[in-house]
């Protein structure tokens, strides 16, 4: 099993971070999980989007930022497998983020989650890149769904050959 010991850093506000499930043991598995990295701009929402993808079982968040430079600057350090990306942060848009992420090829799954689901941003964000794109207000379960089929498909729950 490859196990991975992280400190908690009191009032970190981005980079890496330990799930909640694993809080009191102080340690996170580093095998079967999507690493998730979330740019969102309201703490409330944020806080309860990563209650929830952390409840998922195979998902880690791994980060989180409520501004463009900061999330360019973590994903390009991180690398996550997915993003979970707000149109409209504290400084810069979501559009730059996922310019940066996807303008050099592939790049992670990115699932544009807005309160702003105007067709007209639907078409930029999906002609730019993003993967998926679910208003907040009554899509927001999508964004589960979805996570969980990418687990599902790539097999990362499976057990790890050394187990």
């Amino acid at each position: 099993m490859n196990i991975k010991l992280e400190p908690l850093a009191p009032g970190q506000t981005s980079g890496s971070i330990v799930c909640p499930k694993f809080l009191y043991a102080g340690i996170r598995e580093t095998y079967n999980s999507m690493n998730v990295f979330v740019v969102e701009d309201s703490s409330l929402l944020r806080e309860r989007l990563i209650r929830t993808l952390t409840g998922i079982e195979g998902v880690q968040v791994n980060g989180f930022a409520d501004t463009a430079d900061e999330a360019i600057e973590q994903i390009q350090k991180l690398h996550p497998d997915a993003i979970i990306l707000d149109i409209r942060l504290r400084q810069g848009t979501g559009f730059q983020v996922l310019q940066s992420v996807k303008g050099r090829g592939k790049g992670p799954l990115v699932i544009v989650l807005t309160n702003f689901a105007y067709p007209q941003y639907r078409k930029k964000y999906l002609d730019a890149g993003a993967d998926f794109f679910f208003d907040k207000s009554n899509e927001f379960e999508q964004v589960v769904g979805v996570l969980q089929a990418q687990i599902h498909r790539k097999g990362l729950n499976d057990t790890p050959p050394d187990a």
